[in-house]
């Protein structure tokens, strides 16, 4: 009995199994997968970084307000170079016509010249020592720029130059300070025999050619645009008032081969011969022997 019990009992189980897995069973969900962190190069990937977020939008820069206690920035002020100034070029005017001449007295106005054509002419210009001879305090003496001075004369519409003409090869006066030099002369310097400033005695029966072909034209030369020249054959002035200058003067017995001597009464000055044609006369003016001559003389003595 106990055994039919157990035999019962088993099948009463088995019938309970049977009836529970032919009933439908619950779903139930699987598990979850497991959440991994994400990566560094996967956020850089996903999300702009904070970099680009700045460069959008830049935030402006306030400067800090200072302080009464803090000391202000002295900027130093850079000190001025000397630079040249260019001096600006005059505008060149029209060129003028060609002066007419020679002038003579106004016929009714005796106050003008008047050109060749009865015009008459008012007179102006601009003197420079150095128009016809070079002087400067070197030997040989600096060339002188006298296109430029026609061009100074030219834009300021002045019309009148004289030519000056130095007589002393060498000479000073008390304002200087070295001796003058000028060249060229009137006369070649042949030589024999050396004169006062150390170069070759005159030849006064012997023209030189250069000089004369530069007095003729720089007179052409202004002529050309429309300047009168008054040209100086003698000056007078280095021998009257230079300290030191009767010296070098071809007119001195020593400086030149022919023995004209212009020292006529041998007092060691230079004596002045005028002619005048309308006269038909020579007048000779002596130098006086005042104390001023005499210091003149004692000093070119001395040199």
């Amino acid at each position: 009995m106990g055994r039919r019990v157990s035999c019962a009992a088993i099948l009463l189980i088995a019938c309970i199994l049977m009836v529970a897995c032919g009933s439908r069973p619950t779903a139930t969900p699987p598990p979850s997968p497991p959440i991994r962190a994400p990566t560094s190069t996967a956020t850089l990937t996903q999300t702009p970084t904070s970099t680009a977020t700045i460069t959008s939008t830049p935030t402006p820069t306030i400067p800090p307000t200072p302080r009464p206690t803090d000391t202000p920035t002295i900027t130093p002020t850079p000190t001025p170079t000397a630079t040249s100034i260019p001096t600006p070029t005059p505008t060149r005017i029209p060129p003028r016509p060609q002066a007419q001449g020679p002038l003579q007295v106004h016929p009714s106005n005796p106050r003008y010249f008047a050109d060749g054509s009865g015009k008459a002419i008012y007179l102006t210009g601009s003197h420079n020592w150095h128009n016809l001879q070079d002087i400067s305090m070197s030997d040989p003496p600096r060339v002188f720029d006298y296109d430029g001075y026609l061009d100074f004369m030219e834009q300021r519409n002045h019309n009148f130059m004289r030519m000056w003409r130095w007589e002393m090869p060498k000479y000073k006066y008390d304002s200087f300070p070295d001796f003058a030099y000028c060249s060229p002369h009137p006369w070649e310097r042949t030589g024999p025999g050396v004169a006062g400033d150390g170069k070759p005695k005159f030849d006064l029966t012997r023209l030189d050619q250069a000089y004369f072909d530069r007095l003729r034209s720089r007179v052409i030369a202004a002529q050309e645009r429309g300047i009168y020249v008054s040209v100086m054959l003698f000056e007078g002035h280095a021998m009257r008032k230079a300290t030191y200058g009767w010296f070098s003067h071809p007119f001195h017995v020593d400086n030149n081969v022919n023995g004209i001597d212009g020292d006529l009464d041998g007092d060691g000055d230079p004596d002045v011969v005028s002619a005048n044609r309308d006269m038909n006369s020579l007048t000779i003016f002596r130098n006086p022997g005042s104390d001023f001559q005499t210091s003149r003389r004692n000093q070119r003595r001395a040199f």
